[in-house]
């Protein structure tokens, strides 16, 4: 059973290499950086890992894609490489976690799971990451998804959306790419679906190391991900998608994606 990690990259030049170490102690077979318009030295630094170990394979947009459409594009050319699962690492998850990645993957290699997702806040740790207003209100949201779609007792309010996870090719070839880079969706697109979706292991999220981001970003990437939940509530009750709750449009960076690259056919990059 073949399988791969799409790695993306926005300007992680500190921590890619850390990342791609980590990974390269796991069984994949394949590893895809997909490097997003960097304007730091994020190409090259993952360009060395490829000269130690070919399965790390690098595409490189010049250009920013817009948040999570390189997961969706990863998850396109991994399919093209014939794998059965393809996991998704965040590029700047610097952290030690691997045996709990593993766990993750067996759940769809064993076909125990279509969706494989890490539970990254047990109730101590959401009782300390609500005290900012928005966690709080991310929080608030992804529990709700969790109760519309009937798994709360299931995830909790694990997601997609946040944490390493494992989808199954079966589910990639039948998901439209659009909905891969809308996270949220991918889940009611499952459940709607009757996949199967669970948890494979638990990551506390400190583990994960990612990078912490402050200031208007935390703004811009609250209204993003609220609207990716409104979106992906209304895909499941069949309703007209949109972003909109209570008169305001949760856009974010949901305007900055770059949606027409899904549609294009990618070959490895090797340019400096």
């Amino acid at each position: 059973m073949a399988t791969a990690v799409v790695v993306p990259a926005y300007n992680e030049e500190l921590k890619i290499q850390q990342v791609l170490e980590n990974l390269l102690t796991s069984n994949n077979n394949h590893i895809i950086v997909i490097v997003n318009g960097c304007t730091d030295n994020t190409l090259q630094k993952a360009k060395e890992m490829v000269d130690r170990d070919a399965r790390v394979k690098i595409f490189n947009f010049k250009e920013k894609l817009g948040i999570d459409i390189p997961r969706a594009v990863g998850a396109k050319i991994a399919l093209e490489y014939g794998v059965n699962a393809v996991g998704f690492v965040d590029g700047d998850m610097s952290g030690m976690f691997i045996q709990e990645l593993e766990e993750i993957f067996s759940k769809v290699v064993t076909k125990t799971l279509d969706l494989s997702l890490a539970n990254c806040y047990d109730n101590q740790n959401i009782q300390f990451a609500i005290k900012e207003k928005h966690r709080h209100e991310v929080f608030e949201w992804r529990a709700l998804l969790s109760r519309k779609f009937g798994i709360a007792e299931i995830l909790g309010i694990a997601s997609p959306m946040h944490g390493p996870h494992v989808i199954s090719s079966e589910l990639i070839s039948k998901i439209p790419l659009e909905y891969l880079a809308i996270p949220p969706a991918v889940l009611a697109f499952a459940i709607k679906n009757n996949y199967k979706v669970g948890i494979g292991a638990s990551i506390n999220h400190c583990r994960l190391r990612s990078t912490w981001r402050h200031g208007s970003h935390n703004t811009d990437i609250n209204d993003t991900i609220i609207g990716d939940c409104i979106y992906a509530l209304n895909l499941y009750e069949g309703k007209v998608l949109n972003r909109i709750q209570d008169n305001h449009n949760y856009d974010g960076y949901h305007s900055t994606r770059k949606f027409e690259y899904l549609t294009m056919n990618f070959e490895q990059s090797q340019v400096a």
